[in-house]
């Protein structure tokens, strides 16, 4: 990734999720608080999680080398508010899954 270009970088900092992706991801992990979800759907959302994971990595770490070669990031109070109730629930989406995770899971087996 240190060898990407600079606006190479900032392409890396957006979300890989497609909306879709970010819909099923919410249904998953609002159904798995209400109920025990289906094998299907701990596969899938197991699949959406690992996904999540990656993009949120490869975000972090575009923005890090960004930061390494000088270039101002956005604090937190500069980018722009969500725009729908969905959008807001983006950024607990992974503290769900997590607890849904480990309360189907709770020995890690």
């Amino acid at each position: 990734m240190a060898m990407l270009s600079d606006p190479a970088l900032w392409a890396a900092t957006e979300p890989s999720l497609s909306p879709a992706q970010q819909r099923r991801l919410r249904q998953l992990t609002r159904a798995g608080g209400e109920r025990v979800l289906t094998q299907a759907e701990s596969v899938e959302l197991n699949q959406l999680l690992e996904l999540y994971d990656r993009s949120v990595i490869r975000r972090a770490r575009a923005l890090a080398l960004l930061s390494f070669r000088g270039f101002a990031l956005p604090n937190r109070a500069d980018l722009p508010e969500p725009l729908t109730d969905d959008d807001a629930e983006d950024t607990q989406i992974a503290a769900r899954a997590i607890w849904v995770s480990i309360n189907r899971h709770p020995h890690g087996d």
